[in-house]
């Protein structure tokens, strides 16, 4: 491993919002949320594989070169590229916690961790989408998304079909961010329970405006539960433009990467207003 310069932080810089185990809350929960004190400021810390490669001084005991430095816990923060490892130091004068960041913190600012999503593909974004078995409506009927393939079409409303551009295929740890919402067949008009992940959005009317909400904001109201396991395979639809689709019966929209927006592969103009987490509960209140 190489030498890596790091920006090191106190337990107590995070207050009370930091648990005592922040790997185990975040294995059984879908997010962490951690404020950052307005007065914390963080430390220089260099490390060389497992140990320090630079002297520094911590709560007020003094690290030497060469202790070692003991990974404790990752987490992430994905929408602020945020990753977080947890560190046990052992010194001549104790040991130290530190939890450090390649980047600095804001101080002040809050942080909503989870688990990093690794599984077949290695660690990368997570996208999410449809649970294999979910069934969406296409133009022979309704197919369990693991059997749709490049250029099947779609029923996307009005009686109109998109031929399906990309299907992204990933199996994870169903945990954290990753681990599934369950909505029971009857919310919304579901014929059937439909498993889907927490950032992707459903279609909603909100005082007579249609907009899209996040799973996650029906949970955090206590419409839908996450389901923690061994894995899951998640299946996303990209179409050659954002779209309302069908599965289980329930008006969801297509894969939307926001990292696409303005590309010329497709348009990821939003077919409807989407809230954020916050928004949508708000409004569901």
């Amino acid at each position: 491993m190489p030498r890596v310069a790091l920006y090191a932080y106190l337990p107590s810089d995070f207050g009370t919002t930091l648990p005592p185990d922040p790997h185990l809350a975040a294995q059984t929960g879908r997010q962490l949320t951690v404020s950052l004190s307005r007065h914390a400021v963080p430390v220089s810390l260099e490390l060389d594989g497992g140990r320090l490669a630079a002297p520094a001084r911590i709560d007020g005991i003094e690290l030497a070169l060469g202790d070692t430095a003991t990974p404790l816990w990752t987490l992430v923060d994905t929408a602020k590229n945020v990753r977080l490892v947890g560190y046990r130091i052992d010194a001549e004068g104790g040991a130290v916690t530190a939890i450090a960041t390649s980047l600095p913190l804001r101080a002040g600012r809050d942080y909503l961790l989870s688990l990093p999503v690794t599984g077949e593909g290695g660690d990368a974004a997570f996208h999410g989408g449809f649970v294999s078995g979910t069934r969406i409506m296409t133009a022979q009927g309704k197919r369990p998304v693991e059997t749709l393939s490049h250029g099947d079409l779609v029923w996307t409303g009005a009686d109109k079909f998109e031929p399906i551009v990309r299907i992204e295929i990933r199996t994870v740890v169903a945990r954290g961010v990753a681990a599934p919402i369950r909505f029971r067949r009857g919310f919304w008009g579901l014929s059937e329970d439909l498993l889907i992940s927490g950032n992707h959005a459903l279609r909603a009317e909100l005082q007579g405006e249609a907009v899209l909400v996040p799973a996650s904001a029906l949970t955090e109201l206590g419409h839908g539960r996450a389901e923690f396991g061994a894995s899951v395979t998640w299946h996303q639809i990209l179409l050659p433009r954002h779209s309302l689709i069908l599965a289980q019966g329930l008006s969801c929209e297509s894969w939307w990467r926001a990292e696409a927006v303005g590309s010329r592969e497709v348009d990821m103009t939003p077919i409807l207003p989407r809230l954020t987490e916050a928004e949508a509960i708000a409004r569901l209140r």
